[in-house]
């Protein structure tokens, strides 16, 4: 019986994936109309079926399953009807699964182990910032880490949580959380991109065809743009007198490469109000004897940010600003970096882009006067 079961689901399988901790679905790991059924099976008298219990018991132990196209009936209420299922442990240490019914699936096992993975790290990742340890830079990835993915007509696949066909995905955010990233794909043929926002419990397959268009605000940024990385080079060394400044504006209206496009959704002509989603390199060195001190501000309005620094062979990510959440509306300048060249040349690498809902201009200034370690000459 569990053989004719095994030929006859794993055809062709069809179905929606599941993760639980229900309590019903552990009660019923082994009961439905699928045709089959285990030493759990409480509708057949199990010898171990009291082993459900204790699985739900647990706190470490989750039920994955593939649920039939039709409910099973329980008490004259509609429940999950399981064509497949695999308990999985999981703890600090490791994941593990145990043997799958009524069937062995090494996809679906695969596939199981790889999603309980990714909330392991999510979980560990949201406690770490809830401890205080450090902001959350996940969306930082090297290139390595990006999968080839490879996709025939009709199938999707959800960037964020990199999960294929699945009617349910993406990421969660809170009330008033604000999610910003950026990604570098290429693709051999041609491919739709859609950003959606819904409800978790949203089909996103359906939504995606069905929803309305999110209206732009006043200052539309939403489009399509040239120059997608720019880098500003400067070809002398600062070498820095006392009470010296130099200064460079990036993502100023007045910069030949701020952005004009095409909002691909409405033929709309749109200009990039502080260059939104722009990578700037500054390349630079410094030189000479004094500490030259790097400090940014932003050109105004309110702002918050980051930017990496690689500098003396070292890559720091770096808060803009440093000391206080955000920039306000004056004209503060928020010191980020300090150079000791010590009468030698040091190369310098800034990264930053200009982050979501702080579309400014900012400026960069190099000082040597604003540090309490110079020494005048």
């Amino acid at each position: 019986r569990i053989h004719h079961s095994q030929i006859l689901n794993q055809r062709k399988l069809k179905g929606m994936l599941h993760l639980s901790i229900h309590p019903l679905d552990y009660m019923t790991m082994s009961d439905n109309d699928c045709g089959w059924s285990s030493c759990m099976s409480w509708k057949e008298d199990g010898c171990y079926r009291q082993g459900t219990v204790e699985m739900m018991n647990s706190p470490c132990v989750v039920v994955a399953y593939l649920d039939s196209a039709t409910n099973m009936r329980i008490a004259g209420e509609d429940w999950s009807n399981k064509k497949w299922r695999q308990l999985f442990i999981v703890t600090p240490k490791a994941i593990l699964n145990v043997k799958g019914y009524p069937y062995r699936n090494d996809t679906l096992t695969a596939e199981v182990l790889k999603w309980l993975k990714e909330l392991a790290e999510k979980r560990d990742k949201r406690t770490k910032r809830e401890k205080g340890e450090g902001p959350d830079y996940s969306f930082y990835q090297k290139l390595s880490d990006l999968p080839l993915t490879n996709l025939v007509r009709g199938e999707y696949m959800e960037v964020l949580s990199q999960a294929c066909n699945r009617k349910q995905a993406g990421a969660r955010l809170k009330p008033e959380q604000l999610l910003t990233g950026m990604f570098d794909f290429h693709a051999s043929h041609p491919v739709e991109i859609v950003i959606m926002m819904c409800d978790p419990k949203e089909d996103i397959e359906n939504f995606s065809q069905q929803a309305a268009l999110l209206p732009m605000d006043e200052h539309p940024l939403r489009g399509t743009y040239q120059h997608a990385d720019l880098t500003y080079i400067i070809k002398k060394p600062f070498r820095m007198k006392w009470n010296q400044v130099k200064a460079l504006c990036m993502a100023d209206s007045e910069d030949r490469y701020y952005l004009m496009g095409t909002d691909r959704m409405t033929g709309r002509k749109t200009q990039n109000h502080g260059n939104y989603g722009v990578i700037y390199h500054l390349l630079y060195s410094v030189a000479g004897e004094h500490p030259v001190q790097l400090g940014i501000n932003p050109w105004g309005g309110e702002f918050h940010g980051t930017g990496m620094m690689i500098a003396d062979g070292k890559a720091e990510l770096l808060n803009i600003p440093g000391k206080s959440q955000f920039f306000g509306k004056g004209d503060e300048i928020d010191d980020i970096f300090l150079h000791s060249p010590d009468h030698k040349r040091k190369d310098a690498e800034f990264i930053w882009s200009p982050p979501g809902a702080s579309n400014l201009p900012i400026r960069a200034f190099w000082t040597v006067n604003r540090l309490k370690n110079s020494r005048q000459s």
